[in-house]
């Protein structure tokens, strides 16, 4: 067997690079080298990013939640497929080395079904530690979150309380599944790689104001509609800029709208974040009253000025450095272009932002990530 500990991470959602899956599982393979472990990564046999390194295995079946109403196909076929691939990896990691974590994140209920067994029947004597990465609140899981808890007592009981390990990286998640279940969730830091393009002095003549990623309804796209439309009635020099899947929409038909290719490479991306004024992120509070935001995470590392919806993560995340100013409790209407319009040059609120930007710089780094998940496994 091997003294040297095996970190294997299983990460059924991880398709594509959009979003910011694939960049915080770079991030954590960093961190785990930085602690000097070996790293596998189970990703699905789907899965579509090139070039991606020896130790990231196309392995887990395909993702069968597009039929998330049929049983046999949302809960039953992927259980199944998952259970004898995860039972493989479960086998093969117990039996090869002494001391192993399998670390999962981005799952369903009939993925966390099938580890469970799978951990039940292959029971050794070499240390297995599991790592759950929770990033939904219970409201928004299944069942309130109760076939989670109830498969994490299962795991418990299998290898032993002190092995297991429940993650968030948002405090009001796990604050939400202490009250609930009474369950305690590490917190952990949400890493990114440094930025490459060092920030500027921007001119404000013509505000920038970006509202990146895939266009979706939960992360505001009724609001931004509101803002274009209050864009184009108004004087204010700015420009709105967009994925450009909504190119043929009629809202967004106006000069002041450019459009940037939805797939943006990580160059183009940061590229992007750097010359923008502000980041717009109308997400709406139902889905988003608990969970994080990479992006808002990279808009205040690289000093960008983020704009939110109030009753978010982000807005809580705001409020603690007291920075309301950039918090909307209302419609993001002809109110919230005026409003950048007297931010974009306001000093209090940028030395605000640059006192977050310290701190999260210091929390949301790949060093401080590994030293927490060494201070747990030693």
């Amino acid at each position: 067997m091997s003294d040297k500990l095996l970190w294997y991470s299983l990460v059924p959602g991880l398709h594509s690079e959009i979003g910011h899956f694939y960049e915080y599982t770079l991030r954590l393979d960093q961190a785990i080298h930085i602690n000097n472990w070996q790293h596998i990564v189970a990703l699905p046999s789907a899965c579509v990013i090139k070039g991606l390194p020896k130790t990231w295995i196309k392995i887990l079946p395909i993702d069968f939640s597009q039929y998330r109403f049929k049983i046999w196909d949302w809960w039953i076929k992927p259980f199944v497929l998952n259970f004898f691939t995860i039972s493989r990896i479960v086998n093969k990691v117990r039996r090869k080395n002494n001391s192993s974590v399998i670390f999962i994140e981005q799952y369903n209920v009939p993925f966390l079904a099938a580890l469970s067994l799978a951990i039940l029947a292959n029971r050794t004597k070499s240390k297995l530690l599991f790592f759950n990465l929770i990033r939904f609140s219970p409201q928004e899981l299944k069942f309130g979150g109760k076939l989670y808890f109830w498969l994490h007592a299962l795991i418990e009981r299998i290898l032993g309380k002190e092995c297991v390990n429940l993650f968030s990286d948002s405090e009001l998640i796990a604050k939400e599944f202490k009250e609930k279940f009474g369950l305690h969730l590490h917190v952990l830091p949400i890493p990114h790689g440094k930025n490459r393009y060092p920030a500027k002095n921007k001119c404000l003549n013509q505000l920038l104001c970006w509202w990146p990623g895939p266009p979706r309804e939960e992360k505001g796209l009724s609001h931004i509609r509101k803002f274009s439309l209050s864009l184009a009635n108004t004087a204010i020099h700015a420009k709105l800029i967009l994925a450009d899947s909504l190119k043929n929409d009629a809202d967004f038909k106006f000069q002041h709208v450019e459009f940037v290719p939805l797939m943006l490479s990580r160059l183009e991306y940061e590229g992007w974040l750097n010359k923008v004024h502000f980041v717009l992120l109308p997400y709406l509070p139902f889905f988003y009253h608990s969970r994080t935001s990479g992006i808002f995470i990279e808009a205040v590392m690289a000093g960008r000025l983020p704009l939110v919806s109030d009753g978010t993560w982000m807005a809580y995340e705001l409020k603690k450095f007291d920075l309301n100013e950039l918090v909307i409790d209302s419609d993001w209407n002809e109110s919230v272009i005026n409003k950048m319009q007297l931010l974009g040059e306001n000093c209090i609120v940028r030395r605000k932002l640059e006192a977050m930007k310290r701190k999260y710089e210091e929390f949301h780094s790949v060093d401080k990530f590994a030293q927490i998940i060494r201070d747990l496994v030693i």
